[in-house]
């Protein structure tokens, strides 16, 4: 399996990864029943987005996308809120929800945002599930994004993702919400998501990576 860095010829293929397993398997997104075409259209154009940071990785096997980390800095979101809205008005409650982990933790508020790189979208391959195809992508990107003096911050929707980094990394919770708890527009969206129970904020400081000389 190789790792390379997510270019144009990548978007139609990630783009199709990440929606299939969005829509399949991720807890928000699968409980809300979010349509499959307009959710792909919004994947489309932040894959596209993602390219032009130059963060965000593939994982190749076989001349085939397996999997896919998508990253950005904090302060140049994939998609802006307008936009989202327009191409996938059901993600409504979703944005609000990742929008509320960051405006309601006053760590995140007193974090250096232009030194700060959001682990966005992780997707794998359904034959390649449980293989560490989204852990390596993980790693890789970690291990080349903080040579470049940048800190992490990733919002965690379900139990693997959490336990991945939790694993790999020194975390650091700075807030969660619990998805039956949580209202929009006099509703409760996430009561019946079962396969996970809440939403962390995860911080990953880049200082752990560097190897001071003694």
């Amino acid at each position: 399996m190789n790792i390379e860095l997510l270019d144009t010829h990548h978007v139609k293929d990630a783009a199709h990864l990440i929606a299939h397993s969005f829509v399949n398997n991720e807890p928000l997104v699968s409980s809300l029943q979010i349509p499959f075409i307009p959710f792909h259209k919004m994947c489309e154009e932040m894959v596209k987005q993602a390219v032009s940071q130059s963060m965000s990785f593939v994982a190749i096997e076989n001349f085939q996308i397996v999997g896919v980390l998508l990253t950005r800095k904090v302060t140049q979101p994939l998609i802006d809120k307008d936009k989202a809205s327009e191409l996938c008005p059901q993600m409504d409650p979703i944005f609000l929800l990742l929008d509320t982990l960051e405006t309601e933790s006053i760590e995140f508020s007193n974090l250096d945002k232009e030194r700060l790189v959001y682990l966005d979208m992780g997707a794998c391959h359904p034959d390649w599930m449980g293989s560490g195809v989204v852990t390596t992508l993980i790693s890789h990107a970690i291990q080349e994004i903080s040579t470049r003096d940048f800190d992490f911050i990733a919002a965690c929707t379900n139990k693997i993702s959490q336990k991945i980094l939790k694993k790999l990394y020194k975390t650091f919770e700075i807030n969660e919400i619990v998805y039956n708890k949580f209202p929009y527009k006099e509703s409760l969206p996430f009561a019946n998501t079962t396969t996970s129970l809440t939403a962390q904020l995860l911080y990953i400081p880049q200082s752990q990576f560097v190897i001071k000389a003694i």
